[in-house]
This record gives C-alpha cells, structure tokens and sequence, in this order.
C-alpha cells in the first residue's frame, strides 16, 4: 500500500523504489494500513512526522488541489503510444505529472505548424476526484489502463493549460453532440458495462460514463459541466464563429423567402 507519509507513523521508505516519488514524496509502505502487523524498523526507517513534509503541496507540478495527478513518478523504461497515427515512444511515468509530455515522443510536435496542444502540460487523474470547471476526459493513449478500478481521465485544466488536444478527437466522449453518438463507443456499445460514454442531458451532453454513473459529483460541480463550458481554445472560438455565420445566413434566406412568399420582393 503505498502512503503519502501523512497518516501513519510506521510508514518506512520503500526499499525496493527509492527513486519513485507520488506528488513529489518519495514512496512510503504501511502494513498497517491493510490491518498487519507493524514492520520492523530498520536503521534508515525514517518516519516523516513533520506537517511541513506532508502539507506541502506543489499545485505547478501536481495540479490544481481539487483535481490532483496521479501516478508515480520516475518509473524506468518506455511505452508505445499511437497518437495522432503515429507510434511514439512515451517515458513509463507518462502522465503521473503536470508536463508537455507530447512536445518530445512526436515526430508531429517537432514541425513548425505543430498543434498547440504539444506543448501544453497536462497528467492523468481520477474522475471522481476532479472537482473543478472542466470535466477530464478519458484517456485515449490507454483505453485500457485503470485506476482504483476506474478508467484513466488526463485533463489541462488542473495544469492550467487549455485542452486544444480533445476538439480534434472524433473518439472524445464530448464531441459526441447526440445520444445514439454518445453511446455507440466502447469495446461493446450494446453493453452498458462496455461503454465508453454516458449522456447526460442537453446541456451536459456526453462525458465518460463514470463521471455520470459511478462518482459523486456535486450540484456546483455539475453546473459547471455544460456544453458551453468547455474551454476550447482557438479551435472552439473558429467553430463557434462558423456556426454563427452559417445561421445567419440561414435566417437572411429565410426572410428573403418569406418576402417573396407574400410579394414584397
């Protein structure tokens, strides 16, 4: 059981991962926790009881307090990622921090019309543990991966950074704009278990389904989670702007219809 050092006083350095940190800690192990008997104490168990150790909290590299990074940092070895049609190699401890993890592993962000989104930070975090304006996405570069038995979400915001990276996902639950869209992703749409996406109304529209079904989201929290709400960048501002073109040319055809229709034309 891994341990932040803020709760139990038996919680000794991991011997085994002295190079790994969580929110920037080193690792700690408590068989207390999981109700066994206490570890022997050896000559360099250290117990981290000063409340500078443990309430030091760094928002920058971690993310925003109601919606912190998961993950282990300074994991060794590599992953394969396909993003953006494209195979890239990723750092094990991909996501476990607020970083441009993108700028380096693609070919795509070394170009000079690379998208914004390569050098925005962002990290993985658990759904039901985000309570801010944005809701996180499901992870697209490991669908299968999970977290305290949930689905990986990544998410800017908590970083402080816009996601320009989801309006260009076809496969992103919130770019699902009708019901049927909305449920027909997943390993299997037919099962509600197998799904990717939930639909939440008109105005909330399509999130991924735990956020609807399996976390307790509270009524401010919610209200924040709107359609309109989602910060999209440059991208959302273009298709906002051609939307408003497009019905206002609809409505001046309609008019010029309607003059026609009763002979003022």
């Amino acid at each position: 059981m891994r341990q932040n050092g803020s709760s139990f006083n038996s919680a000794l350095h991991h011997p085994t991962f002295q190079q790994l940190t969580w929110e920037g800690r080193k690792l700690h192990l408590s068989e207390e926790t999981c109700h066994s008997p206490p570890p022997t104490r050896g000559a360099k168990g250290t117990s981290p009881s000063d409340g500078r150790f443990c309430n030091a909290y760094d928002e920058e590299s971690y993310g925003d307090r109601k919606c912190k990074c998961i993950g282990v940092e300074h994991l060794k070895g590599q992953v394969a990622v396909e993003v953006a049609g494209e195979t890239a190699t990723y750092p094990a401890d991909v996501g476990s921090r607020c970083a441009a993890w993108d700028a380096e592993p693609l070919s795509l962000c070394a170009r000079e019309d690379a998208p914004s989104w390569c050098q925005k930070s962002w990290c993985y975090v658990d759904p039901c543990a985000c309570a801010i304006a944005e809701p996180p996405k499901v992870s697209t570069y490991f669908p299968s991966a999970s977290y305290r038995k949930r689905p990986l979400y990544y998410s800017y915001e908590t970083c402080g950074a816009q996601d320009s990276f989801t309006p260009d996902s076809s496969k992103a639950c919130v770019n699902q704009e009708t019901e049927a869209r909305c449920l027909s992703l997943g390993a299997d749409p037919e099962d509600p278990e197998l799904r990717k996406c939930a639909w939440g109304g008109p105005e909330i529209k399509c999130l991924g389904k735990e956020l609807l079904h399996m976390c307790q989201v509270d009524e401010e929290t919610l209200s924040h989670w709107s359609w309109w709400s989602f910060s999209y960048g440059d991208v959302g501002s273009q298709q906002l702007l051609g939307a408003v073109v497009t019905s206002a040319v609809y409505v001046v055809i309609l008019c010029l219809f309607i003059a026609v229709l009763r002979g003022f034309y």
